[in-house]
């Protein structure tokens, strides 16, 4: 087994929530959904995407293509609340406590 650390800046946020409509691919941008209320995320240039499986000590790394709703996801970065918007530079994706991909029909 492997120990996964996260590192964490101290001029870092973090929100916890629920992936949901809409995911803006072209954009970088996707709502998540807090305790607090909805939240549009907008990816920075430089941002780290993980797929954490907790069961199996796995992180894979991921782009905005592999999130859809219903996924829990901790967002790290900077909340910009004149602006609307949270700025993220590290989604870390719960895929144990995520319900599965949806099937395409």
């Amino acid at each position: 087994r492997a120990a996964l650390v996260f590192i964490e800046t101290d001029d870092d946020e973090l929100i916890t929530g629920t992936i949901a409509e809409p995911i803006e691919i072209e954009a970088g941008s996707f709502v998540l959904s807090t305790d607090g209320g909805d939240v549009t995320v907008s990816l920075e240039d430089d941002a780290t995407i993980l797929l954490v499986d907790t069961e199996n000590s796995t992180a894979t790394a991921g782009s905005i293509a592999d999130l859809y709703a219903g996924q829990v996801a901790d967002v790290f970065g900077t909340n910009e609340v004149m602006m609307g918007m949270f700025y993220a530079n590290e989604v870390v994706i719960d895929v144990v406590a995520s319900p599965p991909p949806p099937t395409s029909e």
